[in-house]
């Protein structure tokens, strides 16, 4: 499937389970007895379908229905069986416009039973999140954006990272770690004291070419407001595509201090709220929005004693 190839979301309005297929009682058609055949099925259906159907489309179908049947079956779907013979094989029902025996079926629930199997397995999938009650407005790409291809947007570090306590959002927030895969930033900002700093990226209209760095202190359930870390900083010729940056970052009390260095120049940047409170222990966590791609190496925490030695 697609997950072998890269992560894939499936957003659903309601329940996973909330579908056509859920409620479908019907059975699934396929050859599966010595005595039928593909162009037997392909000829019903073509049949049936009265003008309507793509002859090229039926035979891709009919022709692949045993092999999903196979998957299916591999996933723990078990069909209906012949009671009246010892290992008689499949119970096939004869319906519809079918001239043969050829309708599997799982009980009289067998969408429920076809949907359960396929949920399962996307949920043991690790590149396949799951998320329910949500609704998909628009699909961002390269294109939409207009960066020629080279699609940058937010690169995010967190300092000292909590969870608020809540349900579902403890305190150490690597439990919470799923959840965290969340496309949307009001899973952090509502459930998380963090310092969250945003840096290699472009201006929210998608044509700008200045990369900011921008700082916030996150303080739930408050949301955004009067979050912001000052003065954000922009910079012309940071993080370029390709480019290997050494960034150094020093949290002290309410004040982040930055260094970033790349081949051709070094960056200084200071960033802080006096007015909010300060942040004393918690996680550093990585994370990027949208399709932003980077790697790190080399990557250190060390934090300084209590007391300096004298």
């Amino acid at each position: 499937g697609l997950s072998r190839h890269g992560r894939v979301i499936v957003a659903t309005k309601k329940e996973p389970a909330e579908s056509n297929t859920n409620y479908a009682q019907g059975g699934i058609a396929c050859v599966i007895r010595d005595d039928d055949t593909f162009e037997d099925h392909i000829a019903d259906t073509l049949s049936a379908g009265a003008g309507l159907c793509d002859e090229a489309v039926v035979r891709r179908i009919v022709s692949d229905g045993p092999a999903r049947i196979a998957e299916l079956e591999a996933m723990g779907l078990a069909f209906a069986a012949r009671q009246d013979v010892p290992g008689g094989g499949y119970d096939l029902g004869k319906e519809g416009g079918h001239s043969r025996r050829r309708v599997l079926h799982a009980g009289d629930i067998t969408g429920r039973k076809v949907e359960e199997s396929l949920l399962a397995r996307a949920s043991a999938e690790s590149n396949i999140s799951m998320f329910d009650h949500f609704m998909v407005i628009d699909l961002i790409t390269t294109q939409r954006l207009e960066t020629d291809g080279e699609n940058r947007c937010v690169n995010i570090i967190y300092i000292q990272a909590t969870g608020s306590g809540e349900k579902g959002f403890e305190k150490d927030i690597s439990q919470w770690s799923d959840r965290r895969t969340v496309p949307s930033m009001r899973t952090y900002f509502n459930h998380m004291h963090a310092y969250h700093i945003s840096y290699a990226a472009f201006g929210n209209d998608g044509k700008s070419k200045t990369s900011y760095i921008r700082g916030r202190r996150y303080m739930p359930p408050q949301g955004l407001r009067g979050t912001e870390l000052k003065p954000e900083s922009v910079s012309e010729t940071l993080f370029a595509t390709g480019v290997k940056h050494h960034i150094t970052i020093i949290k002290k009390d309410r004040e982040i201090h930055m260094r970033i260095e790349n081949q051709d120049e070094v960056v200084y940047c200071y960033m802080g709220n006096e007015k909010l409170p300060v942040i004393t222990e918690g996680r550093i966590g990585l994370r990027h929005m949208y399709t932003r791609s980077a790697t790190y190496k080399n990557f250190m925490v060390s934090t300084l004693p209590e007391k300096a030695p004298r």
